[in-house]
């Protein structure tokens, strides 16, 4: 009998990677097989996480494979940028996520990739996988809330409640606007390239999981 085998991919920042790495070690005590994709910046980390680096605490479990794809993004870039980060991220692992499955797949015999895990801004990787035939779900680091209002983004466009292009209350809404940080550094270009790249992975996941699992 196949054992589960889940596809763990995190958006490349901490705040993804970590908590989607401990819900991963809780599979595997449940007997299921993990393959853990990272950028190959975060790989050197996830190595020394692993092995029990200093620092990092309590070794990784030995049954959870490391596997990683470059994601594009230059060493000269902005990785704050999270508009481009986003973006350049998606034309590189998405050509390259096909190839990577089936060779996870070759060297597994029965126990191939039966579903995938990504958290936000990695839906194109469930859609990858729905053209394989495998299942998808979207791990959400953070509260329900905030995943509730992550949703009502393009609703409240739609209803014109918010403006796409600068995030903002349009005049004689009574949407109550709470911004992080202060609103005036975050620039109206900034907002609507951080806005559509939501709207489109959004979209994208509610497509094609079949589970939703919250912190």
């Amino acid at each position: 009998m196949a054992i589960p085998h889940f596809l763990a991919i995190p958006f490349p920042i901490q705040g993804h990677i970590n908590p989607l790495l401990q819900f991963s070690q809780v599979l595997v005590t449940h007997g299921c097989k993990i393959t853990f994709l990272s950028s190959d910046e975060n790989l050197l980390k996830l190595k020394s996480a692993r092995d029990g680096g200093a620092g990092h605490g309590k070794a990784m479990d030995s049954n959870i494979k490391l596997v990683s794809l470059p994601d594009g993004v230059d060493p000269e870039d902005d990785r704050k940028d999270q508009a481009n980060v986003i973006s350049t991220t998606i034309k590189t692992m998405r050509l390259m996520l096909p190839k990577l499955i089936q060779d996870v797949n070759a060297l597994e015999g029965q126990n191939k990739i039966s579903c995938i895990i990504v958290t936000k801004n990695m839906g194109w990787a469930l859609e990858v996988g729905h053209q394989l035939g495998i299942k998808g779900a979207l791990f959400w680091p953070a509260s329900a809330t905030s995943l509730t209002s992550f949703n009502s983004i393009q609703r409240l466009i739609d209803e014109g409640t918010i403006d796409s292009k600068t995030g903002k209350k349009q005049i004689n809404s009574s949407f109550h606007h709470f911004a992080y940080g202060n609103e005036e550094n975050l620039s109206d270009s900034d907002w609507s390239r951080s806005t559509n790249a939501s709207i489109y992975h959004n979209s994208l996941v509610l497509s094609y999981m079949l589970l939703v699992i919250c912190c």
